[in-house]
């Protein structure tokens, strides 16, 4: 094998793990796998458990370790972004947004901290929301989090955050005249289930408005769809991302009238476009 190995078990005080030869993958609904002789360690990876047979270790003493590795950042996440040095013109810290959403201006997100319910904006005119260099909040949509263009031509950058829900299928709802709107390493929570089997919910991108530029770079995103009868997107950019709907019933990217382009992405559903 190459590199570091992805989880290691082991025990307090020795530097030997449970090997490979004495590790099995299983499915461990309900944590009562079957007895398997020689097999000290079974692991389900799908739900993140593992049942471990300690034999005359204390329980106490046991240790997991583990190694991520991706194909290169992508998503939120706290590396280095290289972010645009304009300056903030406003900042969100220790779980606190009480600065607001610009209408015209620059939010950093100082921290990684849970910011809940992240406030909307129904005049947004040229706003970025940002993290800062090497940070990674997580913005918590207990309601739909909207920001409306007021006029035409108006631009959106958001860079580096994570969306979330912890209750419904929540939107980032796009309403007005947009030129631009960009993503940039950005996770729109696309959902899934939890190790215990409880619902993620997912984040939607949501335009009931016009976009005539939808950027998406090393982002990963649910559903990119139109919410109305005048809702369009003129051209979709997607680069470096991963785009999942985990609902065979969404199309991944429902913009019909828009051009649409693809590169070096994976996009996981039952129906692209």
């Amino acid at each position: 094998s190459f590199g570091n190995a992805a989880l290691l078990v082991g025990y307090d005080g020795d530097p030997d793990p449970v090997g490979r030869s004495a590790t099995r993958a299983g499915n461990l609904e309900g944590f009562s796998p079957s007895v398997i002789a020689g097999i000290d360690l079974i692991v389900e990876p799908e739900r993140g458990r593992f049942v471990l047979d300690t034999g005359a270790n204390n329980v106490a003493d046991v240790r997991v370790a583990y190694n991520v590795g991706m194909f290169g950042p992508i998503g939120a996440g706290a590396f280095g972004r290289d972010i645009v040095s304009e300056p903030a013109t406003v900042t969100w810290q220790g779980g606190s947004h009480a600065a607001g959403t610009p209408i015209d201006g620059i939010v950093e997100i100082e921290d990684s901290e849970n910011y809940v319910s992240p406030p909307n904006q129904p005049n947004l005119e040229h706003t970025a929301v940002r993290a800062a260099e090497g940070e990674r909040p997580y913005l918590i949509l207990n309601n739909h989090w909207r920001l409306t263009a007021n006029g035409d031509d108006r631009t959106l950058f958001l860079d580096g955050l994570w969306l979330g829900s912890r209750n419904n299928t929540r939107h980032l709802m796009l309403d007005g005249n947009y030129e631009t709107v960009t993503l940039r390493y950005c996770t729109l929570d696309p959902g899934g289930e939890t190790a215990d089997g409880n619902p993620i919910r997912p984040v939607h991108l949501v335009v009931r408005g016009f976009v005539e530029h939808l950027i998406v770079d090393q982002s990963i995103l649910g559903v990119i769809r139109l919410m109305g009868a005048n809702a369009s997107i003129e051209n979709i950019t997607i680069t470096d991302s991963v785009i999942h709907s985990i609902d065979p019933a969404q199309i991944a990217v429902n913009a019909p009238r828009a051009q649409l382009n693809i590169s070096r992405s994976t996009v996981i559903a039952d129906d692209i476009a």
